[in-house]
């Protein structure tokens, strides 16, 4: 390297540029010469690129900068005598050149000691995507958490890696600290004697030199060398993120600014930050607009906008089906009316459907979709037993509440009926004749459960008791809780009457059974067919097969109830339907209630069964007439939908009754891993939802993206606040709001015209849209709509990438045309961006219209067709515009004046009030309500004891709750199992013994691992354990850690495994978090359960490309090195 020479590019944002200009200032030989270059087009032209990082292979290298999308700097090394073969190797990460930089100038800034080695990478990791994105995206909590973790590993040891001498990691994290503000720096003594020791260190000091030598470098941007004794003044910022205030205020010009106008004269000032798109030589300009208009008030988040037209509603009239179109009849599960809705049941059925059903209106699909409140039946009976009111008063009282939540909930449903409607009656009654007269029912006198005191049989739900399947002692009398089995009540184990608590007494009594085995042909037909042309999934077909393979048997239909569909018989007149006989039929009936006469053309007019006729890949379309009929709903209710209510429409014949051939169904979703209940009041009702005052569509989108498509997810506070802070505050809004207001200060709010200089640019970008764009329409096609919404994201991601890599608020100050042809790209993503996500958040949609003030051009609302706003409908025009984005607005045509945040930050201090305030059940809560009011009136003193003062020291829950909360407050050990077995109890169980080296011998840990691994497979495995979990019951057995696998999106699950030679009992590190010497023990036996530490920090937890455990980018480490999977990549682990 004697005798190379550097070419620097050098951009307004090159921190990176310090960082490597301090590397190279500390390279044992020095460079023969350092010139500029403008552009990259100044480099050597390259025959060939690498995405190598290895710098040693060639002679060029592009830095660029990962958090900022974008090539914040460009260094090319040549040698003199092989100029001509220059090339330039793209990497994503400035911080991975750094290394190869040093390397290849056998700098003194890398160690070669290996565990050092290793804690440096840590480190520069940390460095790029904790670090750096914390203070780019205004994170004050994420910055005071990284500066902590910093500290807190500077006090151990004076560099970052426990080296004598600074490394590259040091030299890294010094330039990116740079960037923000000196007071935040000086909360932490161990970071501030770190600056101040670095500002001194030769290669920063070199570094900055060498940087004022450059020949026509800009000296604006150029980082003063400091006193020693206080931090340097900032470089730019190496991204061209918006930056926090903190950011701001650390250009020492800023204070001194009025009162030395003669320095200004003879010198420029340090460092400003004109890249940031909020913090910029923009915002100079817009603070002299905001002193002219003091008064201006600021911009109405949407949140506080109130309700904005929907762009993607039904028909305002009755939707009729469309020859030579597809024609798509939805339905979701009815949900029972004797309660508010959770979050569970949203996810499950209504939320899901409408999601479907907005996508296929966005395609130009004819669609109906239909739903209502299940009125009828023992649920409701109870419920008004409860609040002494009738079951009329009940089902009026909470079917409003229902269509209220589902209202704020965006739900845009064609029609949302009731079973209780007169229809019912008619189409309930003439099918059952039908299925009658045909033979398919018989009479039966069977004994029920009667309840003497009541003088009454009692139904179902009348009746509780332990169940017999899996011995859960609050079962009910028509299915458990826990397990999921249909019951009926004589099967309970020591039954009791619900109403009285007393033993009932079997009595005989006479019912209309329907003779499912007569039908069973039919039906096996039916599935073999739907199933394979409307692609059910897994979790469908395995439950609807179990009922199959075990022979169906006749069910009753009947019940001894007075609120309900009367049976039409002579002799049954005391008598109703059974509520899963008469339910699915609401969705006819309420079809026939919403399209009157028309109500056949869904129902009954042959096209909805043409998959049975015809091919399984050609009979499912829905084209030319044909009716896909899809339903959506949570896998307790299949047995009803893919056995029970086919068999009656198939009973029916020769009535031509559409059937079902697609269907969505989802697992459990449970509240912090306990179950959303109705009954008991348990987890965040849509009420809830509606009073914490976060939009609407930022409920959607987390219930969405958490959707149980394939295994029970979980509703997490902290994973809620992530996912609305990072990816729709940090990714979406920050987008669109950059890019209108970019247009409206430097475009004068009008769309720009094309020039064709930035097509290069947006072309790159349309290749990496491209495979995005495919993906979202393949998922949603296939209801996959957690994917199709990751997909959406993904080409949000790539839209920030854009607006970083293109940096507009430079190309406007040399090329103005070029930067309207970006921003025009931009605002045309935007609208793309306003399509795709409609279904899952349509308020957001609606808000970027209007901002793009793009005019609906479909003729507004229909009667008998969806009204979808024209600029959103995902037509091939669209979609093909999607990749060329500069394609899709209206040019010279003005945009809205009135621009707006679409999203607000949810804050640590509103989760954890969120959290206490939604604990418990229902009636909990109320009572913690009710005596808050009576202690603020002034209630009787004697209610209440006295709080216990707290004991010297602090209770160790809240040791525990101390400090950053990181994988350090996470005890992980290596360990073999020594003994397994099934659980006694839980056939999905595996019992283990694991030998973790405590005296105490081995834990027990219960796993549900029976489906992954065999009995032989388990015995013997080395495995990592979570160790200070609290332990709990699993089916009766208590479990005393957790053991860790990964989960690929197959569904496939693999142990993490240590490497050969790890000591049972040794603890995995995190370089960076937990350090090799001395590591603490947790400071309390447990992680306070009520915390939810776990699950804060577990979702950090997965597999790489190559199969490494990491949480975040930092690896499990052991002595022998890192642990892993055997074949599953870039999967979760828990």
């Amino acid at each position: 390297m004697s005798s190379s020479s550097l070419k620097l590019f050098v951009s307004p944002y090159d921190s990176a540029s310090l960082k490597a200009l301090s590397v190279l200032a500390s390279a044992s030989s020095s460079l023969s010469s350092v010139s500029l270059v403008s552009s990259v087009d100044g480099l050597p032209s390259s025959s060939s690129s690498s995405s190598s990082g290895s710098f040693g292979m060639f002679d060029g290298v592009l830095l660029g900068d990962s958090s900022g999308g974008g090539s914040s700097a460009v260094l090319a090394i040549t040698s003199p005598s092989n100029a001509a073969a220059s090339h330039i190797v793209v990497v994503t990460s400035p911080n991975v050149i750094l290394v190869s930089l040093a390397k290849a100038i056998k700098s003194t800034l890398i160690t070669s000691e290996s565990a050092a080695l290793a804690r440096m990478e840590s480190w520069l990791a940390f460095d790029t995507h904790t670090l750096a994105p914390a203070i780019y995206d205004r994170n004050t909590t994420n910055v005071k958490s990284a500066l902590k973790q910093i500290d807190d590993a500077l006090a151990k040891s004076k560099t970052l890696a426990g080296t004598l001498e600074a490394t590259v990691a040091d030299i890294a994290i010094f330039c990116t600290l740079l960037t923000t503000r000196e007071d935040v720096v000086q909360e932490y003594a161990n970071v501030k004697a770190f600056m101040a020791s670095m500002a001194k260190h030769k290669a920063i000091v070199g570094g900055t030199k060498q940087w004022d030598a450059l020949p026509g470098a800009n000296k604006q941007a150029t980082p003063k060398p400091a006193p020693p004794t206080s931090i340097p003044a900032p470089p730019p910022p190496p991204t061209p993120k918006p930056l926090p205030p903190m950011v701001a205020a650390t250009s020492s010009s800023s204070s001194s600014s009025e009162g030395n106008k003669k320095d200004k004269k003879d010198k420029k000032a340090p460092a400003t930050l004109e890249n940031s798109t909020t913090a910029t030589t923009e915002s100079k300009k817009e603070s002299k607009k905001a002193k002219k208009d003091k008064n201006a008030p600021p911009a109405i988040s949407l949140s506080k906008r109130g309700r904005l037209p929907d762009p993607c509603a039904g028909a305002t009239g009755k939707i009729r089906p469309v020859a030579n179109k597809k024609n798509v009849l939805i339905t979701s599960a009815l949900p029972y009316v004797n309660n508010v809705p959770h979050l569970g049941n949203i996810i499950g059925c209504v939320l899901s459907a409408d999601c479907y059903a907005r996508y296929r209106r966005l395609r130009g699909d004819q669609v109906l979709y239909v739903c209502g409140t299940d009125e009828y039946g023992t649920a409701t009976e109870t419920k008004a037993l409860e609040e002494k009111l009738t079951p009329r008063q009940i089902c009026d009282k909470y079917h409003v509440i229902h269509k209220e939540v589902y209202d704020w909930f965006d739900i845009a449903f064609d029609h949302f009926g009731r079973t209780s409607e007169p229809e019912q009656k008619e189409v309930c009654q003439a099918l059952f004749k039908t299925i009658h007269n045909n033979g398919y029912t018989y009479e039966k006198t069977i004994d029920q459960l009667y309840s003497p005191a009541l003088n009454k049989f009692l139904a179902d739900r009348f009746v509780v008791g332990t169940c017999p399947k899996c011995k859960y002692d609050d079962a009910r009398g028509d299915q458990c809780d826990k397990c999921g089995a249909l019951l009926n009540p004589t099967e309970l184990i020591n039954p009791k009457c619900k109403m009285s608590g007393a033993t009932p007494v079997l009595k005989s009594t006479t019912h209309i059974f329907l003779d499912l085995p007569k039908v069973q042909e039919k039906l096996r037909v039916y599935i073999d067919k739907a199933s394979a042309s409307g692609g059910w999934s897994d979790n469908c077909v395995g439950i609807t097969e179990a009922w199959m393979k075990k022979g169906l048997q006749a069910r009753c239909i009947t019940r001894d109830l007075t609120w309900g569909v009367p049976v039409p018989l002579k002799g049954f007149e005391h008598k109703v339907f059974y509520v899963w006989f008469d339910a699915p039929i609401g969705y006819i009936s309420m079809t026939k209630a919403y399209c009157e006469e028309h109500w056949k053309e869904w129902w009954q007019s042959g096209k909805g069964r043409a998959f049975l006729e015809g091919s399984a890949s050609s009979s499912s379309s829905g084209e030319n007439g044909n009716l896909e009929y899809v339903e959506f709903m949570g896998k307790d209710n299949v047995p009803f939908h893919t056995v029970m209510f086919p068999s009656c429409l198939l009973a029916a014949h020769p009535e031509p009754w559409t059937l079902m051939n697609k269907i969505s169904v989802t697992e459990y979703l449970n509240y912090e891993d306990t179950k959303f209940s109705k009954s008991r009041g348990v987890g965040v009702f849509g009420t809830d939802a509606r009073d914490t005052n976060i939009i609407s569509s930022a409920w959607r989108f987390y219930l969405l993206s958490v959707r149980p498509e394939t295994e029970d997810a979980q509703f997490r506070w902290p994973d809620f606040q992530a996912r609305l802070n990072n990816e729709l505050l940090a990714n979406v809004g920050n987008f669109c709001l950059r890019a209108l207001k970019f247009t409206e200060a430097r475009f004068e709010g009008k769309v720009p015209k094309w020039s064709g200089k930035g097509l290069k640019e947006i072309e790159e970008f349309g290749k990496d849209a491209k495979k995005e764009i495919a993906g979202y329409i393949e998922h949603m096609d296939k209801m996959q709509l957690r994917e199709g919404l990751k997909k959406a994201m993904l080409y949000s991601k790539l839209a920030n990438q854009f607006f970083q890599s293109t940096a507009p608020w430079v190309k406007v100050k040399e090329d103005v045309e070029m930067c309207g042809d970006y921003i025009l790209a931009a605002l045309g993503i935007v609208r793309v961006l306003a399509a795709l996500l409609c279904p899952f958040m349509p308020q957001v949609t609606a808000a970027l219209l209007q901002q793009l003030n793009l005019k609906d051009g479909s003729g507004g609302k229909s009667a008998d067709k969806p009204s979808v706003h024209s600029a959103i409908l995902l037509t091939s025009e669209l979609l093909d515009g999607a990749i060329a984005p500069h394609t899709l607005m209206p040019q010279g045509a003005p945009i809205s004046s009135d621009l707006f945040p679409l999203f607000e930050e949810l804050t640590d201090d509103m989760v954890e009030t969120f959290r206490e305030r939604f604990g418990g059940s229902q009636a909990e809560r109320e009572e913690k309500a009710a005596k808050a009011k009576d202690k603020k009136s002034g209630g009787d003193a004697k209610a209440t004891a006295p709080a216990p003062a707290p004991k010297k020291g602090g209770a160790p829950a809240a040791k525990a709750a101390a400090g950053p909360l990181d994988v350090s407050r996470v005890m992980i050990k290596v360990g073999t199992i020594t003994e397994v077995g099934k659980h006694p109890d839980a056939d999905a169980l595996y019992v283990e013994k694991i030998d973790l080296g405590e005296e105490s011998g081995p834990r027990t840990v219960v796993s549900g691992l029976v489906k992954h691994y065999s009995l032989e497979e388990m015995q013997n495995r080395r495995v990592l354990v979570v160790c200070n979990l609290k332990p709990a019951k699993m089916r009766g057995v208590e479990s005393q850690g957790m053991v860790l696998c990964g989960t690929g999106e197959d569904g496939k699950v693999e142990f993490i495994e240590p490497p050969e030679g790890v000591p049972n009992g040794e603890r995995v590190l995190f370089p960076g978090y937990t350090d090799v010497d001395g590591v603490p023990e947790p400071e309390s036996p447990f992680m306070p359960p009520k915390k939810k530490m776990w699950e804060a920090i577990q979702p950090d937890f997965a597999t790489d490309g190559a199969c490494i455990a990491k949480y975040k980018d930092v690896a499990f480490t052991t002595s022998k090195g890192p642990c892993k999977s055997k074949s599953v990549k870039n999967a979760g682990i828990k």
